[in-house]
């Protein structure tokens, strides 16, 4: 009795040199920069969290890292409005968006959570009011003096 060999596709001559032929794009490669840390999840939970050009400041870093840790923000929620208004005073920046908290919670050594877009909207909910929407600029939110008076000591 013959020994079985595996069941394998054949291909004709044409069709191996045209899928040899056939240019295949470039793997999209991410570099974060030096000041950014690699990390696992952005706002969907898979990949690196990619950095705005206005949060590549050293001392911006550090002093949104200081603003952070001297807030204590306690829950998802509030550390969202802190990571808002921080980023806003330290670096510049109009609002924040989803994929933003990402890295900015890495800077700030907080536990990210379950699903940052989520948490945006529940802070921006009527019912809390501490995040409104900016007008115009679609996922992007900013804090409200609410918000600030309820989660930073001295507002």
């Amino acid at each position: 009795m013959p020994a079985e060999r595996p069941t394998e596709k054949v291909r004709s001559p044409k069709a191996l040199r045209l899928a040899i032929a056939q240019p295949r794009p470039a793997p999209e490669i991410i570099i974060a920069p030096a000041t950014a840390r690699p990390s696992v999840g952005a706002s969907n939970g898979e990949g690196t969290a990619t950095v705005r050009p206005e949060f590549l400041s050293e001392r911006g870093e550090a002093n949104f890292t200081a603003f952070c840790r001297d807030a204590k923000p306690l829950g998802d929620m509030r550390r969202v409005v802190v990571a808002a208004e921080g980023a806003t005073r330290h670096f510049g920046g109009e609002g924040i968006t989803a994929d933003d908290l990402a890295w900015l919670f890495d800077l700030a050594e907080w536990r990210r959570p379950g699903n940052f877009t989520q948490t945006l909207r529940n802070a921006a909910r009527s019912k809390f009011g501490w995040l409104e929407r900016i007008p115009g600029r679609p996922g992007r939110y900013a804090t409200t003096a609410l918000g600030r008076s309820k989660t930073l000591p001295n507002s």
